[in-house]
């Protein structure tokens, strides 16, 4: 079974897709090779992979494809001849393997911090903060109190 993996050739495409130039590109997939080879021998993750996944290089890009383009599962399974429930399994096992892939690697960045002071020296020294956040819709309370709590009635333009 062919993916869109197939079709990517330059270091333009790869970026586009993935984030990485390719030879950024297959020196992760060397590490993730390294990683995922560490697991399935020492039995801490189930054998077995997709069908259309059989190349590391195939499910290094399912992976980064997903973190960079960010697709519903089912239009991942079109894009990679599974079904949305096999690309949610495989992807659990996937983000797992690169996870620990980058923390091998020290290249992981902290996610979570105990206090104040942890968050502040993990930020020493950086220039900029760019926060990548997605606004949810919610739907207007119908209780004029709870109206008050969270929603001034007025659009505010985002500077």
């Amino acid at each position: 079974m062919s993916t869109i993996f197939g079709n990517v050739k330059s270091d333009r495409q790869f970026s586009a897709s993935t984030g990485f130039d390719k030879e950024q590109f297959y020196d992760l997939v060397f590490e993730y090779d390294e990683t995922e080879t560490q697991f399935l021998e020492g039995g801490l993750m189930p054998q077995g992979l997709p069908q259309s996944l059989q190349k590391v290089e195939e499910r290094v890009f399912f992976t980064l494809y997903y973190l960079k383009v960010y697709p519903t599962l089912d239009v991942l399974g079109i894009c990679f001849g599974m079904d949305a429930a096999s690309c949610e399994a495989f992807l659990q096992k996937s983000l797992f393997i690169l996870e620990k892939t980058l923390l091998r690697l020290k290249v992981l960045p902290p996610r979570k911090f105990s206090d104040h002071k942890q968050l502040q020296k993990a930020l020493a020294g950086l220039e900029e903060l760019v926060v990548d956040a997605t606004e949810r819709r919610t739907e207007k309370p119908e209780n004029k109190a709870d109206q008050a709590d969270g929603y001034s009635g007025k659009k505010k333009p985002t500077p």
